[in-house]
């Protein structure tokens, strides 16, 4: 994505994008809307690369794999300290791949829900 692409506010509007590196003690004001367009430049990239992997069902399976080994909606606690960290861990893993899918794709998500429906639905009881 290009800078021109993004929906910058007033203050983004003028600044000329180049994407070298800023250094990290410049506090001019140039400096500051360069960094702040390259973070939003950053961010729209990880949400594009969300978006690609959700607009496929492969994708999409691969993720539910993922929210489900983290137990992002289970209860953590086990009854001992170890163990329920450990856990507690897993799931906030979970819950921050669950709020970036979100994020990106919301509809992607709900299609990624109704596609484990079904196959739960489909599965032989054993």
């Amino acid at each position: 994505m290009t800078p021109d692409e993004l929906e910058f506010d007033d203050e983004l509007a003028g600044i000329e994008f180049e994407p070298s590196t800023v250094a990290p003690n410049d506090d001019t004001p140039q400096a500051k809307r360069r960094r702040k367009v390259i973070s939003k430049l950053a961010r729209s990239r990880e949400l594009d690369d969300l978006r690609y992997l959700m607009a496929d069902f492969r994708g999409r399976r691969f993720v539910r794999r993922l929210l489900e080994a983290s137990r992002a909606q289970e209860t953590t606690f086990t009854g001992e300290l170890a163990g329920t960290s450990f856990n507690e861990g897993m799931r906030s893993v979970g819950i921050f791949v669950l709020d970036e899918i979100k994020e990106a794709d919301f509809d992607g998500y709900i299609k990624m829900l109704g596609e484990a429906n079904k196959k739960e639905m489909e599965e032989p009881n054993v």
